[in-house]
């Protein structure tokens, strides 16, 4: 009974002694938690705190209570002030995290965050201390629990409890988006459309980093910007939050005391932190920011989750382009989207009920264009392989021309408004102001270019039309209307009846087999390109070809290539005996392409055609026609004493055909019946021919460009300037001016190198003698008679002479005696 009561009188004072944190709230002297003494009371707290075993107090005064405001104090943000277990002033450390008395939902630790700053207070300078004393300062550490001030620590509790006064009252932080919409919108507002909100609201815990300093999206083009925030980037969007959202909570504490920790995220990679960067590229900034589930730490710049790849489809998208997807993957050609080394032409703007049917799929696939071009590489007159493989160009694909006017860029007619590389597919963007066309057929093609019209009028003559719009993959070689013109006579002689197969064969013979393109790029390398040297190309008149090769910005075509002088097969010849040049190349059409050229390709067929059958089209040359019905032409030829090569045909020749006006003048002059005169008139035909062989002699003559040609007249020359255009030239007789010495050239027919028809508006008279010996001739007889009468007068002048001598003739004896009275002072003595 003696030690009981010694024992209950030993821990009698102890007992008295013991209180708790109500109790030592209560007691303060300066009565500083009266409001939450209130609040606690109306959460019925008083028990649960009167019961702890053990705990610390954040208390904050009514101060800051009132500094709160009127409205309630929750139950959850009193336990919030809470600590479970004893943390004296001595154990707090900066950055340390404690966790609180609160738990939410039963899962969700609350915590609260310790921060410290030494401070130093200097007071006022003694002036009359010396100026090398030192002046006294004070040293404190300021600590903060989250957002509030320690302003008194260690309130006395009992041994196993204790509270630290602060000025405001703490709040419990909010759910993860909350606090990273205060910390980075913008990545809040990422994680909302990548469908994340809710994610990080429910009841697990993350660790999330954000860089508000630097967005997210900054590591990423404007396209790639727009994929990833559009309705077609959700997937991937969430690929790229992800990245920077770790399961669980992960402190700074965690990874300060090691050299190098990974974390794997909630994007499936793992983190790596390392000497205060993830990933060796993003600096931590700040550590530890608190969220009711969970934490989050600022970095200079966010990790970018390394399997992100933005293919073409993407960038469409991001392209505002998901039409055009979508009639991709509609008509089963989605596959150009997944490729790589492709240039997409994509209009912003486009009906496509305004396409037929049957020619969608054609249409979107000549948007694609086979291999990566980038702008600089585009120059103009390019042609782009386009992914449209077409029956009607054999199997080959269509192209596309690149033109480029002033500083713009233009796929055919559509302009183009900007340019984007797809890095990961190596392929590249161009949005088009209009959506290209497919090229049209060869007439529509050719009807809309009026420098064309003569030629489009004579493959409708010649009944071609349609074969050449069907015939597939093919090279049209379209003459313009200058050169039609500058045929003259051979193009009346086509487009009359009599020509109408030559004409045929002509038109057949410039539409080539194959297409052959004028292609800029250097080093291609394909079956329808040409290379630097000369290619052979059949047409499609049987058994003749041309010779195609690349000049100097143009393309040179040489018929003469492949002509044989038997005239069997083979090429043929130009106007000019050199190979006719492009003015316009490549333009395309739905069977092939079309080059305009300078000249008109005679097919080798053409060697029948004779003079007589130009003339034979034409009203007025009916008289001169009938010096070749009569063989004259010919024959003359024969009997020419300067033979023409055994190569040139007798038809080989140049005719200057009068105008049967011209006739008409010769017979109001002379009379009719003039031609009666067999041998003038042979002579004045013979003026009128030039063979080939003395074609081939022509002399250049310092006369306004005139040449001097020998005719079947043996010593008669002609002086011939043909030209082009309205005022074709004109044609003189060598020698002296005259009737019928000059004539102006009315029209020409050139068929052949040495096979020639120049019609002119005068019958050209050959020089009065017959040729130059009777110039001679007369010339010597002339001289002869001015001797002889010389001679005879030198003699009449000696008879005088003698007569007035002193020798006396018999006969003039009698005239003597008539006359003796008269004194003769011319008397001789004898001697």
């Amino acid at each position: 009974m003696t030690a009981y009561v010694f024992l209950f009188a030993l821990l009698l004072p102890w007992c008295a002694a013991y209180q708790t944190m109500i109790d030592a709230l209560s007691s303060d002297a300066d009565g500083r938690f009266g409001l939450l003494l209130m609040h606690l009371q109306r959460a019925r707290l008083v028990p649960f705190i009167n019961g702890l075993d053990k705990g610390t107090l954040f208390a904050p005064t009514d101060a800051a209570f009132r500094a709160l405001g009127d409205g309630p104090v929750s139950q959850q943000q009193l336990l919030y002030h809470l600590l479970p277990s004893l943390v004296p002033s001595m154990d707090l450390q900066h950055g340390q995290i404690l966790e609180t008395a609160l738990v939410l939902n039963d899962t969700l630790q609350q915590r609260v965050k310790i921060q410290q700053k030494r401070l130093i207070s200097f007071p006022p300078s003694d002036s009359h201390q010396k100026q090398h004393e030192k002046t006294k300062r004070r040293t404190w550490i300021d600590t903060r629990i989250n957002d509030a001030t320690l302003i008194e620590a260690d309130v006395p509790v009992n041994r196993r409890s204790t509270i630290h006064v602060i000025d405001r009252v703490l709040t419990p932080p909010p759910l993860l988006p909350h606090v990273l919409d205060q910390a980075d919108p913008r990545l809040h507002q990422l994680m909302a459309a990548a469908q994340r909100e809710a994610f990080l609201s429910g009841n697990e815990e993350f660790t999330v980093f954000y860089a508000p300093r630097t967005p997210l999206m900054a590591a990423f083009p404007h396209v790639e910007q727009q994929y990833l925030t559009s309705p077609f980037g959700t997937h991937d969007l969430q690929h790229l939050v992800d990245y920077v959202i770790v399961p669980g909570t992960v402190f700074s504490s965690a990874w300060q005391n090691t050299s190098s920790t990974a974390y794997k995220t909630v994007h499936g990679d793992k983190l790596a932190i390392r000497d205060g960067k993830v990933n060796d590229h993003s600096k931590i900034l700040a550590t530890d920011r608190l969220a009711a589930n969970g934490v989050l730490h600022e970095l200079d710049r966010l990790p970018v989750a390394p399997d992100l790849v933005f293919d073409t489809q993407k960038y469409l998208h991001g392209l505002d382009a998901s039409a055009w997807v979508a009639m991709l993957q509609k008509y089963d050609i989605d596959d150009h989207l997944a490729a790589h080394n492709l240039t997409f032409v994509v209009p912003t703007s486009m009906d496509p009920g305004a396409i037929p049917e049957n020619n969608k799929r054609d249409w979107l696939q000549y948007h694609v264009l086979s291999g990566t071009h980038a702008p600089p590489q585009l120059i103009d007159g390019q042609l782009l392989r386009s992914s449209m493989a077409s029956d009607a160009l054999n199997g080959q694909v269509q192209r596309v021309p690149v033109r480029r006017i002033d500083t713009s860029l233009h796929f055919g007619e559509s302009r183009v408004l900007d340019a984007v590389y797809v890095r990961d597919s190596e392929t590249w963007i161009y949005r088009v102001a209009s959506p290209l066309s497919l090229p049209m057929d060869v007439f529509t093609r050719l009807v809309i270019d009026l420098n064309l019209s003569t030629f489009v009028a004579s493959l409708y003559i010649s009944d071609l039309v349609q074969r050449v719009a069907s015939t597939p993959g093919l090279t049209v070689l379209a003459p313009t209307n200058d050169v039609f013109r500058d045929l003259d006579l051979v193009a009346h002689y086509l487009l009359h009846p009599n020509g109408r197969h030559d004409l045929q064969a002509s038109l057949q013979f410039h539409v080539l087999q194959g297409m052959y393109y004028y292609e800029n790029e250097k080093g291609a390398n394909n079956a329808s390109s040409l290379a630097p040297n000369w290619i052979d190309a059949p047409s499609l008149l049987a058994n003749h070809s041309v010779s195609l090769a690349i000049g100097n910005q143009s393309l040179m075509v040489d018929p003469a290539a492949h002509l044989k002088k038997d005239g069997r097969d083979g090429g043929g010849w130009t106007q000019t005996s050199q190979p006719a040049t492009t003015i316009s190349m490549n333009r395309l059409i739905r069977n092939g392409v079309v080059h305009t050229i300078d000249q008109f390709l005679m097919p080798s067929t053409l060697r029948h055609v004779v003079h007589g059958d130009i003339l034979r089209t034409l009203d007025n040359s009916q008289r001169v026609l009938g010096w070749l019905e009569d063989d004259f032409v010919s024959n003359a030829h024969d009997d020419d004493k300067e033979k023409d090569d055994d190569d040139d045909d007798e038809n080989d020749y140049l005719l200057l055909a009068p105008t049967d006006e011209a006739f008409a003048q010769l017979d109001r002059a002379w009379g009719t019946g003039w031609e009666k005169d067999t041998a003038r008139y042979n002579r004045i035909k013979r003026l009128h021919v030039i063979p080939a062989a003395r074609l081939r002699q022509g002399r250049p003559l310092l006369v306004d460009g005139f040449i001097e040609y020998g005719t079947l007249l043996d010593d008669d020359k002609i002086w011939l300037h043909l030209r082009s255009g309205s005022n074709r030239g004109s044609v003189r007789v060598a020698g002296d001016a005259g009737i019928g010495r000059f004539a102006h050239i009315v029209a020409q027919a050139h068929l052949h190198p040495y096979r020639q028809v120049v019609q002119i508006d005068t019958v050209l008279l050959p020089n009065t003698s017959s040729n130059t010996n009777w110039v001679v001739y007369g010339a010597f007889s002339l001289g002869t008679a001015v001797i002889i009468a010389i001679v005879a007068y030198m003699a009449w002048r000696l008879v005088q002479h003698c007569r007035r001598a002193d020798y006396e003739p018999i006969d003039d004896r009698h005239d003597d005696n008539e006359h003796a009275d008269q004194p003769n002072d011319h008397a001789i003595e004898p001697a």
